[in-house]
C-alpha cells in the first residue's frame, strides 16, 4: 500500500574487508535518497511516498578511485490506495462518532449534515499517513426540501515519479443525512440521488437511521418519535477503492 516503508538492510562479508568500503548510497527508482558510511553494517528506511512503482537499489562504493564495486536491486514493488474494507475498518468509529455529533447538535429549527473527507497524505514523512477531515457543519431549516453535507472542495496534491516526494490523494468521502428527532414530519431515509458515486473508485459512504415506517411502495421512513431511538446505518456506495 502506499505510504508502506522498507528497510534497506546492507551487511559486508567477510568482515574485514568493511575497510575497503567509503560509502553506501541508497536509490529509489533509479533516484539517490541517502547514504551511509562507518562499519560493515548499514540500515537505511525508504517509503512508498509518491510512486505506484517502487524498486531500491545498493550500491557500494570502494575507497579506491571512490568507484562502485557492487550493486544489488530489489524485487519491484506495486503499491495500491486502501481498499474500501480497510478504510470502514480505520475509520468506521469516527464515522460513527459524526453520526451522533449530528444528532447532539439538532435543534427545533434547525438540522445539521456533517461531512468528512479521508486522506491519505505521504507527505508527512514517517507518519500516520491516513486523517479524517471533518468539514464545518452548516445549519437548515426542516422545511428545507433539500439538504446538503458542506463537502466543499477536495483536491489532491500528487508529485508523481520522484519517489523522494510525497503526495496527497483523496481515498474517501463521508457525510450524514439530517437529524431527525425535532423534526415536524418524517422524512425518507437512506441513500438520496444527491449521492452520486465519487470518480475514479474512490469509496463514499452516507450515515442515516434505520427506518422505523414505510409506505405503501415500500419506501423506508423515519419519524421524529423514531428518530430519538433508532440506530444509525452506514451505506457504502462508490467504488472498491481509489484506482489511480
Amino acid at each position: 500500500m502506499l505510504g508502506s516503508r522498507y528497510t534497506l538492510s546492507v551487511e559486508i562479508l567477510p568482515q574485514n574487508t568493511a575497510e575497503n568500503i567509503a560509502y553506501v548510497e541508497y536509490y529509489a527508482n533509479d533516484i539517490f535518497i541517502g547514504r551511509d558510511s562507518g562499519s560493515g553494517s548499514f540500515d537505511f528506511m525508504a517509503q512508498a511516498l509518491g510512486d505506484h512503482r517502487f524498486q531500491a537499489c545498493v550500491v557500494v562504493v570502494g575507497r579506491e578511485n571512490d568507484a562502485p564495486i557492487e550493486s544489488d536491486y530489489s524485487d519491484v514493488v506495486t503499491h495500491r490506495f486502501p481498499t474500501a474494507d480497510e478504510i470502514e475498518e480505520r475509520f468506521g468509529e469516527q464515522m460513527n462518532e459524526l453520526w451522533e455529533l449530528s444528532k447532539a447538535i439538532g435543534s427545533a429549527e434547525y438540522t445539521f449534515e456533517i461531512a468528512a473527507v479521508i486522506w491519505l497524505d505521504t507527505r508527512i514523512g514517517y507518519g500516520d499517513p491516513f486523517t479524517l477531515e471533518h468539514r464545518p457543519s452548516e445549519a437548515y431549516p426542516y422545511t428545507l426540501q433539500e439538504f446538503g453535507a458542506p463537502l466543499g472542495e477536495y483536491q489532491d496534491e500528487v508529485y508523481g515519479g520522484d519517489p523522494r516526494l510525497g503526495s496527497k490523494w483523496v481515498v474517501g468521502i463521508f457525510h450524514t443525512h439530517p437529524s431527525w428527532h425535532n423534526a415536524p414530519f418524517p422524512r425518507v431515509v437512506g441513500r438520496s440521488a444527491e449521492d452520486t458515486p465519487p470518480a475514479n473508485g474512490i469509496p463514499a459512504w452516507v450515515m442515516d437511521y434505520e427506518a422505523d415506517e414505510w409506505d405503501a411502495y415500500g419506501v423506508p421512513y423515519i419519524t421524529p418519535r423514531g428518530a430519538r431511538t433508532a440506530s444509525g446505518k452506514l451505506e457504502r456506495y462508490g467504488g472498491n477503492g481509489r484506482i489511480k
